[in-house]
């Protein structure tokens, strides 16, 4: 974390470490000049999705001089936010002006931080309108009482104090927002006959929408920003590097790979060429983030990639065609991969998942997962790794099946051992998609398409024994979640390939903990378009597994 202080016409660079902490610290800039002050207090600050929801008494000690700058009085107090639970990143750093009311006091603590060439500052961030403070501010000190003005100013600014991590801003009372990312593309013609409301004609569009999908926020459902895409690219979906640093976007429609820098806004966007790919469908990262591999549902091929460059490192001719979903285990060193549909009419169904060995790429074997006799047609289309559990185990959804299996690893046979665990059938669901964990890694969570529900499994007691709590219901072509860091909402995309009955282009809002829908998003659908995948911006999005 980097700012900038202003002391007696000195400006130097102030840096804090990146951890959060439950006390008091003191940390301190490179200069020790007369009538400085080397020391700020770092002080812990009770957050809720980024609004301040408690505060200590240090508050009364920042004041507004004018427009541009905070003004601080005494030993300055620093917000130390949960900047790692908060994934924070960006160029909003705020400058601060630190005045010494003791200019007889002086430390000289030997933790000095050396200079930093990463100099920001957030005028910008001033800009909003001003609201009051969510808590009430202490009396100040005698010397804060020399200006009633600054005192009411800061009154009504909303506490972002001195500084806090690259790209976060203390919301001011009613600037909640939380901000999902969704590639969208224009509806078919046969589905937009379909609405109520008519869409004017228009010719295929495709981009990636930044939308708010805070429930209490005044921008709730609005369009904050938008990405331009080719409108022959058919981009499908958004997967997040370890770190949340990059965003990749795979397509169908062409032989690339779009990467996206998540520490700049507006985003900037980088294409990187797949030529062995055709219908580039997931991704993964292995556990150091330092390789990517892409399934080519077309090409029946595994594309591995430098995840630092982002290059290309090698091609892997698979066995089986159609492969789609795919896991990755580094301690294991496997690589799982399912075998789905034909691209161009979603037809020959597969009942196979193929092991590779992750660190050569050479195929090791095929899983049936199906109990019927082939072919099978089960279409197994997504898999996921339980995080932490022992053995390994992945679970695995069979499109066309209807059913939920398990692949767990057998340590004695260095190979898994693959049942099913769950038939969607029974509870008159179908067309199973995504999976999703919570943090403890004892919820289960999976979309079905037909009606269109994210069914909640308890896996507290064995990791592969699934039993179904609850099924909520979302909409038709109920496939991506978003998932909350808090694990309070879960942000359903329902749309699947643009199919009929299969896409209604709504976000299905759900309050997890109540475990209830809390809203829908028609934005994209409104206007004639349906949102392909969606993820939350990093300071926002739960991994939930992946």
């Amino acid at each position: 974390m980097h700012f900038e202080v202003d002391q007696d016409g000195v400006t130097v660079t102030m840096t804090l470490d990146r951890k959060a902490s439950t006390r008091t610290r003191s940390k301190c800039h490179h200069l020790y000049l007369p009538r400085t002050d080397r020391d700020l207090d770092v002080v812990p600050v009770q957050m809720n999705n980024r609004a301040a929801v408690g505060g200590p008494a240090e508050f009364n000690n920042v004041r507004l001089p004018h427009p541009n700058s905070f003004h601080i009085v005494g030993n300055p107090p620093v917000f130390d936010a949960e900047v790692k639970a908060a994934g924070l990143g960006g160029d909003r750093l705020s400058r601060a002006i630190a005045v010494n009311s003791d200019e007889y006091r002086r430390r000289n603590d030997s933790n000095a931080y050396p200079l930093c060439s990463y100099l920001t500052s957030a005028h910008a961030l001033l800009a909003l309108p001003l609201r009051p403070l969510a808590f009430a501010p202490h009396r100040e000190h005698n010397n804060f009482s020399q200006n009633n003005i600054r005192e009411a100013a800061m009154k009504q600014f909303c506490a972002l104090a001195v500084a806090v991590s690259a790209g976060f801003a203390w919301p001011c009372a009613g600037h909640a927002e939380i901000l999902a990312m969704l590639n969208y593309e224009s509806k078919t013609a046969d589905a937009l006959k379909s609405f109520k409301t008519p869409v004017p004609g228009q010719t295929r569009t495709e981009g990636i929408a930044i939308v708010d999908v805070d429930v209490a926020s005044p921008t709730y459902g609005k369009i904050v920003e938008t990405i331009p895409l080719p409108p022959d690219l058919v981009a499908h979906h958004i997967f997040y590097n370890r770190d949340a640093s990059k965003a990749y976007v795979t397509a169908l429609g062409k032989g690339e790979l779009r990467v996206i820098d998540m520490s700049k806004r507006p985003f900037a966007m980088k294409t990187i060429a797949v030529p062995d790919c055709q219908v580039g469908e997931d991704v993964v990262f292995s556990e150091d983030n330092k390789t990517w591999y892409l399934t080519c549902m077309g090409s029946a091929k595994l594309i591995i990639g430098d995840a630092a460059t982002d290059q290309p490192t090698k091609t892997v001719s698979l066995p089986k065609p159609y492969p789609h979903g795919i896991a990755v285990h580094n301690g294991i060193d496997r690589l799982l991969l399912t075998e789905t549909v034909r691209a161009t009419d979603l037809k020959d169904a597969g009942e196979t998942v193929t092991v590779v060995e992750a660190s050569t790429g050479n195929v090791l074997g095929t899983h049936k997962v199906s109990n019927k006799p082939s072919p099978a047609g089960e279409a197994p289309v997504e898999i996921l790794f339980v995080p932490g559990a022992n053995p390994p185990l992945a679970y695995i959804t069979n499109m066309y099946g209807g059913t939920l299996w398990t692949a767990t690893w057998n340590p004695q046979k260095k190979d898994f051992d693959v049942a099913q665990v769950f038939d969607f059938g029974t509870v008159k669901s179908g067309v199973p998609l995504e999976i999703y964990f919570n943090g403890k890694a004892d919820r289960l969570y999976v979309t079905t398409a037909k009606p269109g529900h994210l069914n909640i499994f308890d896996i507290s007691k064995a990791p592969g024994k699934p039993e179904l709590l609850k099924s909520i219901p979302a909409a038709e072509g109920a496939h991506h979640v978003a998932i909350t860091k808090d694990e309070r909402f879960a942000y359903v995309q329902n749309a699947l390939l643009n199919l009929p009955g299969l896409s209604d282009g709504s976000i299905t809002v759900i309050d997890l903990v109540k475990g209830e829908v809390a809203g829908s998003i028609n934005t994209l659908k409104d206007q004639g378009f349906n949102p392909n995948s969606i993820v939350l911006l990093p300071q926002w999005n739960h991994p939930a597994g992946h």
